[in-house]
C-alpha cells in the first residue's frame, strides 16, 4: 500500500516525479518522501523513500550553521542600521538647529524667521494665542566694532541676547 502505486495508478502518464505527505494521493501513516522514475527498457518503476522526519532533520544538520549565520548577519544588520539611522537623525537635527540658531547667541536667526512668524499667525488667525513682534536695531553697531574690535562687538551682543532671552 505504498503511496506511489496509488499515484501511478491514478495517473499512468506519470514518467518520474516525487511524492511526500502533503500530496492529496499519499495515504496511511507512511510520512516518506521519495521520487520515482519509469524504467525504459521494462515496464517497471524505479523508486526511492526517507521518512520525512530524516530529510528534515539532515536538512537541518546541513544548512544549521547557514541559517544560523545569517540570522546572527541578520540580526547584527539590523542593530547597525538602527544606530546609524538614530545617529544620522540626530546629526541632522543638530545641522537643522545650528542653521535656524545665531551661533554666538542662540537666538532665533533670519532662516527661522518665516517658519517662526507663519506658526505664530496660524496660532493667532485660529485664536489660540496672541503674538507681538519686536524688532530691535543696534545703533551704530558697527562702529563699536570698528573701534573697539569685534570680540568686545560679540561680547555687547551676547549681553542683550542675555537681556531678552527671558522674556522671550
Amino acid at each position: 500500500n505504498l503511496p506511489v502505486v496509488h499515484m501511478i495508478r491514478r495517473h499512468p502518464e506519470l514518467r518520474e516525479g516525487y511524492f511526500s505527505p502533503a500530496v492529496p494521493w499519499a495515504t496511511g501513516d507512511s510520512q516518506s518522501v521519495g521520487a520515482f522514475t519509469r524504467l525504459p527498457k521494462i515496464n517497471m518503476y524505479a523508486y526511492v523513500s526517507v521518512p520525512g522526519d530524516y530529510v528534515l532533520h539532515r536538512w537541518w544538520q546541513h544548512n544549521a550553521p547557514i541559517v544560523i549565520s545569517f540570522a546572527i548577519f541578520f540580526g547584527i544588520s539590523v542593530v547597525i542600521a538602527y544606530r546609524v539611522t538614530q545617529r544620522e537623525q540626530h546629526h541632522s537635527s543638530e545641522l537643522i538647529d545650528q542653521a535656524r540658531h545665531d551661533a554666538l547667541t542662540g537666538l532665533p536667526n533670519r532662516a527661522s524667521l518665516d517658519s517662526i512668524l507663519n506658526a505664530n499667525i496660524f496660532s493667532a488667525t485660529a485664536g489660540k494665542s496672541k503674538f507681538a513682534l519686536l524688532f530691535l536695531d543696534l545703533d551704530r553697531f558697527k562702529d563699536i566694532n570698528d573701534t573697539l574690535g569685534h570680540a568686545i562687538g560679540d561680547k555687547l551682543l551676547v549681553n542683550v541676547a542675555n537681556t531678552i532671552l527671558p522674556l522671550l
